[in-house]
């Protein structure tokens, strides 16, 4: 099943899309050659969605749009995000550093810090450092998420940068990270007479709620 352009153009997208997902779940489809999206069909399996046919096998960048071009299809990014494995780490990865979508770019940042692959320091600087507050925002989401102390080298920084935006989320990400360190830097947190009253209150709730790491 393949949806007309204009249908997913027009105002009826979003009710036309859900319609089509409760029949038969849908996977997005890029044609580089042409420079055409699509939806195409799926069938759901444990772990995440196989493509239907014309489609490529799971973990392949072709099996996966990252260049989502209406809201409709943006919304099923979201949704592959969500349902991602390891195994689709490396479409995850173009999509986190690569889309122009901020949606699709922070899921996927989100997704990658969920399964593990945050990908290098490099990767992990310029996804926190994206011009766009979305995507630096699931960034650090992301990173709390991957529970790797190596990305408290990155939050760090963070805690200086004045965001308040972002301060409470890196707070946050720190105490899921948990371990010694993370809680050396709450606690700094606590006392930082440049602390505002909200990142003291968060940086109280992340040390009580601070994970365990051997």
């Amino acid at each position: 099943m393949q949806l007309p352009s204009i249908l997913l153009s027009s105002g009826l997208a979003a009710s036309a899309v859900a319609a089509a997902c409760a029949a038969a779940p849908l996977l997005l489809r890029s044609d580089t050659a042409q420079g055409t999206t699509s939806l195409v069909p799926c069938a759901p399996v444990r772990g995440g969605v196989e493509p239907g046919p014309g489609v490529a096998g799971h973990g392949s960048e072709a099996r996966l749009l990252m260049r989502a071009t209406t809201p409709a299809e943006a919304r099923q990014v979201v949704r592959y995000c969500r349902d991602a494995t390891p195994a689709d780490s490396a479409a995850l990865h173009a999509a986190a550093l690569g889309s122009a979508d901020p949606l699709v770019a922070g899921n996927a940042a989100r997704a990658l810090g969920r399964v593990g692959a945050l990908g290098n320091e490099t990767d992990r600087l310029r996804l926190v450092s994206d011009p766009r507050l979305r995507v630096r925002q699931d960034a650090v989401i992301g990173l709390g998420l991957s529970g790797d102390p190596a990305v408290l080298d990155v939050l760090e920084p963070l805690l200086d940068s004045g965001d308040p935006s972002l301060t409470p989320l890196v707070l946050r990400a720190i105490g899921r990270i948990g371990g010694s360190r993370a809680g050396k830097l709450l606690e700094a947190r606590l006392r930082a007479e440049t602390a505002t009253e909200v990142e003291r209150a968060f940086a109280a709730e992340a040390l009580r709620s601070l994970r365990t790491v051997e």
